[in-house]
């Protein structure tokens, strides 16, 4: 749900359906649990949303994807990003537990893209019990997942077997991004998602 209110505080009518507009991320007969987080208002008036898709799998598990979606300022969907206006990219490569809550946060870097930080706990394999938690970093631009990131728009990173919550993550004066991750590390990567050796 993205939802816009006058100044005032009071619903702006002219924005969606009554001030609404919903999004339903499934497709097809799939059962997924999707959620929106975090919200930056572009330059240009268009919204970009950036939240949680979990896709049912195994019994008790899920596979979960950092969903990014555009709308134009009027509320309608911006077809010109990702795939009919959403981007789905999958955090982990693997399984995780359908009640583990997955924390997100989005900023706006100072070149207009955005960057989306995520961490999340996967599984070994689909029977396993043993798990790691993962960092990872996905930059967008007007069009969707920004390809001149890291290979695929992301960078993710091991933080080991007992740490879950996400460090905080910001950009530095030279457009590099710098995370402090709960394995007790800074990281610094390169404007194109290369870890900077030099830090």
């Amino acid at each position: 749900i993205l939802m816009r209110l006058n100044s005032d505080g009071s619903p702006d009518v002219t924005f969606g359906n009554e001030s609404i507009v919903t999004k339903d991320l499934s497709s097809g007969t799939e059962t997924s649990n999707d959620r929106y987080a975090a919200v930056a208002v572009r330059p240009d008036g268009k919204y970009f949303l950036a939240g949680l898709s979990d896709k049912f799998s195994s019994p008790g598990r899920t596979r979960r994807y950092v969903t990014a979606t555009q709308f134009n300022s009027d509320g309608s969907i911006d077809n010109t990003f990702g795939t009919n206006g959403i981007s789905l990219m999958q955090v982990g490569d693997g399984e995780t537990s359908a009640y583990f809550s997955t924390s997100l946060r989005l900023r706006t870097l100072r070149d207009g893209r955005l960057a989306v930080s995520v961490s999340e706990r996967v599984y070994a394999s689909e029977s396993s019990g043993e798990y790691e938690f993962f960092t990872s970093v996905l930059r967008f631009d007007q069009n969707g997942i920004d390809n001149t990131f890291s290979d695929d728009g992301r960078i993710t990173f091991g933080t080991g077997p007992n740490i879950g919550i996400l460090g905080g993550f910001d950009e530095d004066q030279l457009g590099k991004i710098v995370i402090a991750s709960c394995d007790d590390k800074i990281r610094r990567f390169n404007i194109d998602g290369t870890l900077d050796s030099t830090f």
